[in-house]
């Protein structure tokens, strides 16, 4: 979110934001929070192109024209449908996310287990070519689909139990690391932004907007002074 309070036909409120009132904006970028594109969100009559699927993949669709053919885009279930990872695959484009169950195809054919009748750390993998679909269960069972990876190559991850009240070790599929592992850039970029924000009362949301976007680069100096002390 980009703060702004004033007038404008772009401003929206988005609760359980630290920022709830201001120019709504979809960034993709790098794992380690360097932004790549970004969209500002003007409404319900917004299009991104690919308007038939629905404004999250439309937005990963837009957002990835920026990006080479081969690249791996990792989002949240908010953006993730059957229909972007197929169309990310004609794009040359890896992609991998969580997804709501509502939104699985055919789900008379696909059955997966009961989250009661899974064990911790098992999981469950449906492959229709380029789709993969799985099922992992910790806490609580998580959906992913992607067309580059699947619940191969199964490793140890450290979990907390609460029975034993104490670290264990949990089969976590290589979906489910590679997930946890790249996704999440976007926090990183909020978290920098604050470290750098700068507050100017203004009537101008075009002026907002130049200041927001201008903090980006202090944000990358900042990701690489901190990676020259470490």
């Amino acid at each position: 979110m980009i703060p702004f309070t004033g007038r404008c036909k772009l401003r929206q409120v988005v609760k359980n934001k630290p920022r709830p009132v201001g120019l709504k904006n979809f960034v993709m970028t790098t794992s380690e929070g360097l932004m790549l594109d970004f969209a500002i969100y003007e409404g319900a009559k917004t299009m991104f192109g690919e308007s038939n699927l629905g404004l999250g993949p439309s937005v990963i669709l837009s957002l990835a024209k920026s990006i080479p053919p081969g690249s791996c885009v990792y989002h949240d279930r908010y953006f993730t449908t059957v229909p972007l990872i197929e169309e990310m695959e004609k794009l040359n484009l890896h992609s991998t996310g969580t997804i709501m169950q509502n939104r699985i195809p055919d789900r008379a054919t696909i059955k997966f287990k009961k989250d009661s009748a899974m064990r911790r750390g098992e999981c469950q993998q449906f492959v229709c070519e380029p789709t993969v679909l799985v099922k992992w269960k910790d806490n609580k069972s998580v959906l992913l689909v992607s067309n580059c990876t699947g619940a191969s190559h199964t490793t140890s991850v450290k979990r907390w139990d609460k029975t034993s009240k104490s670290y264990i070790d949990v089969s976590a599929p290589k979906i489910v690391q590679n997930y946890n592992k790249f996704m999440g850039g976007v926090d990183v970029l909020d978290q920098q932004m604050e470290y750098y924000r700068t507050f100017i009362k203004t009537k101008k949301w075009t002026l907002k907007v130049l200041i927001h976007f201008w903090i980006w680069p202090s944000q990358l100096l900042a990701i690489v002074q901190q990676r020259l002390r470490s």
